[in-house]
């Protein structure tokens, strides 16, 4: 009796391996997994009337790209004219990039060539402003028309890789398939002992 529970339990188990296998390795039988998130460089150049800002710079810098501030990594704003970069912060405040760090320096700091927007920048976003942030490029004058060259590094959605298939049909089979086994030796002792 004891021979037919172990052939029972073997041949519970072998099936269970067998079916858990093919399942896993099948290709197509699963949804592929996800890579993991990269980035992405949105080149642009913006023509500014003097100024631009918010909405106005969202739509210039991503377009229709479907990105937002709130996926921005950095950001670095060039230009041959001396301009400003300016942005709402989570605090209610505003931020302008060479002026409002410390050591605090005179206003004639926050106008130059070239400005790099840093994470720790974009952490101070204030998130709840339209598309993730309000940011202005301004020059001095507010009038005179200057471009600026922008390059945003973005995150990536993951993208779907079919190499790295999810195993979640083979991990659901797999308890369903011990369960039954158990079910079976349970049913053949039970059987033993009244027989």
């Amino acid at each position: 009796m004891k021979k037919k529970v172990l052939s029972a339990v073997l041949a519970v188990a072998a099936t269970m391996s067998l079916t858990t296998c093919a399942f896993a390795e099948e290709p197509g039988a699963t949804d592929p997994g996800a890579t993991d998130a990269t980035t992405e460089t949105l080149k642009v150049e913006v023509k500014v009337p003097g100024k631009i800002e918010g909405d106005d710079l969202t739509k210039a810098i991503f377009g229709e790209s479907g990105y937002t501030w709130a996926d921005v990594q950095s950001a670095k704003f060039t230009s041959d004219t001396m301009f400003s970069v300016q942005f709402s912060t989570f605090d209610g405040g505003w931020y302008t990039k060479g002026i409002d760090t410390l050591p605090k320096r005179g206003d004639e700091a926050k106008w130059n060539t070239e400005w790099d927007l840093t994470a720790e920048d974009l952490a101070a976003f204030d998130t709840t402003k339209t598309n993730g942030g309000y940011v202005k490029l301004v020059n001095e004058d507010e009038k005179t028309e200057f471009t600026v060259n922008a390059e945003v590094v973005v995150k990536k959605a993951a993208e779907e890789d079919p190499t790295n298939p999810s195993t979640g049909i083979a991990l659901a089979i797999a308890p369903a398939g011990l369960a039954v086994a158990f079910v079976t030796v349970a049913a053949v002792v039970s059987k033993k002992k009244k027989g």
